[in-house]
């Protein structure tokens, strides 16, 4: 559990520096501040396979879906435009929304942040029960106002 705390303050640092500089950083930060939030783990892609992913789901939701995430525009050119080879997204999800925050691999420097009205705490607290029944691990955690309550699969 240390690893995800570890990666909460993280979070909390680099959202506190972008605000004013990356869409939706400080609405982000007040929310994991002030409310329930879960946080996963994270995972990693290679950036060039993040660019391609995320690229593609953009014109997807403007061509076929218009689907209402909001950031591709400015995640994509911070992604194009930055040195890291690996690019770490972790997703932060609320009451309402859900926000992918994406970092270098060290959660010091933010890309972006994609903001979701498609997944929201309800949404994973349902899927977390279909997946301690089926005996998967969980990979999701609860905080309540900056503090950790614990591993979702286990509350």
């Amino acid at each position: 559990m240390e690893d995800i705390k570890n990666t909460y303050e993280k979070i909390q640092s680099i959202l506190t520096n972008n605000i004013g500089n990356i869409d939706f950083a400080e609405e982000c930060l007040q929310e994991l501040l002030h409310h329930d939030v879960i946080i996963n783990k994270g995972s990693v892609l290679e950036r060039e396979h993040a660019w391609n992913v995320y690229s593609t789901r953009k014109g997807v939701q403007e061509n076929v879906t218009h689907a209402d995430v909001k950031g591709y525009d400015s995640l994509l050119n911070n992604i194009t435009n930055t040195s890291e080879q690996n690019i770490r997204f972790i997703t932060i999800i609320c009451e309402k929304y859900s926000y992918i925050i994406f970092s270098d691999i060290k959660v010091a420097i933010l890309l972006g942040i994609l903001k979701s009205p498609y997944s929201n705490i309800a949404k994973v607290l349902e899927n977390e029960e279909v997946y301690k029944l089926q005996g998967i691990d969980s990979e999701y955690f609860k905080f309540k106002n900056g503090n950790l309550i614990g591993e979702v699969s286990n509350l």
